[in-house]
C-alpha cells in the first residue's frame, strides 16, 4: 500500500514539472523542483519525496505523458437519409391531364385570336402592289405576361423586302395584345405568319 502511494506521488509530482516546465518563459540550465507531501501511512509513518528533473529529461517525460493522453476519436455515424417518393393517386393523373388539357387550349385560342388581330390590321403596301408583289412573310414575338410585344423579329423572310419591311412595321406599331392567361406563364415566343397575295 505504502509503495502504491509513493508511486501515485512520484506520477503527480512529474505531471506538475513538466505544466511548470511548459509555462515557464526563462531559460534554465537545470530544472530542480522540490516538492514535499506528507503521506500518513496507518502506523503513524511519514514519508517526504524530493524530485529533481534534468532539463535534459523532460522532452522524453513529456512525449510520455502525451502518449497517454491521446484519445481516439469516436467515429461519427452518417445518418442515411430515406426519401420516399410520393404516390399519385388516378385521381390525381387525372386532374393534372385534364389542367394541362385545358392550358394547352388556352394557349391555342390565344394564338389564334392574335395572328387575326394582326392579319385584320394588315394592309398591302402599295409599292408592292404596284410592282405586283406577293408571298409570306413570318415574324416571331416574345410577349410577356402583361401582352406587350417585348421582342419583334424576322423569322422567315419572303423575296421582297418591302414586304419583309411591311410586315415587322405592323407588328412593331401594333406593340401588345391582351395579357396573357395565368396558365401560360411569365411569357411565350410564337410566329405569325403574313400572306401577301394580289389575287382576290
Amino acid at each position: 500500500m505504502k509503495l502504491f502511494k509513493l508511486s501515485l506521488l512520484v506520477s503527480l509530482l512529474a505531471h506538475g514539472a513538466l505544466l511548470f516546465w511548459t509555462s515557464s518563459k526563462e531559460e534554465q540550465s537545470t530544472v530542480a523542483l522540490e516538492a514535499q507531501r506528507e503521506l500518513h501511512a496507518h502506523h503513524g509513518e511519514t514519508f517526504k519525496v524530493i524530485l529533481r528533473i534534468e532539463e535534459s529529461e523532460l522532452p522524453k517525460l513529456k512525449r510520455v505523458l502525451e502518449g497517454r493522453k491521446k484519445v481516439t476519436p469516436k467515429k461519427v455515424e452518417k445518418k442515411k437519409t430515406i426519401k420516399v417518393a410520393r404516390k399519385t393517386t388516378p385521381s390525381q393523373k387525372a386532374q393534372a391531364r385534364r389542367e394541362k388539357q385545358e392550358g394547352e387550349k388556352k394557349l391555342n385560342q390565344y394564338i389564334t385570336e392574335l395572328r387575326q388581330f394582326i392579319e385584320n390590321q394588315k394592309s398591302y403596301p402599295r409599292k408592292a402592289a404596284r410592282l405586283k408583289q406577293s408571298g409570306s412573310v413570318e415574324v416571331e414575338l416574345e410577349i410577356d405576361q402583361h401582352g406587350h410585344f417585348v421582342k419583334v423579329e424576322l423569322k422567315k423572310a419572303s423575296h421582297f423586302n418591302t414586304l419583309n419591311r411591311a410586315a415587322l412595321r405592323l407588328v412593331q406599331q401594333i406593340s401588345h395584345f391582351k395579357p396573357l392567361p395565368i396558365e401560360m406563364g411569365g411569357k411565350i415566343t410564337l410566329s405569325v405568319p403574313l400572306r401577301y397575295s394580289l389575287k382576290r
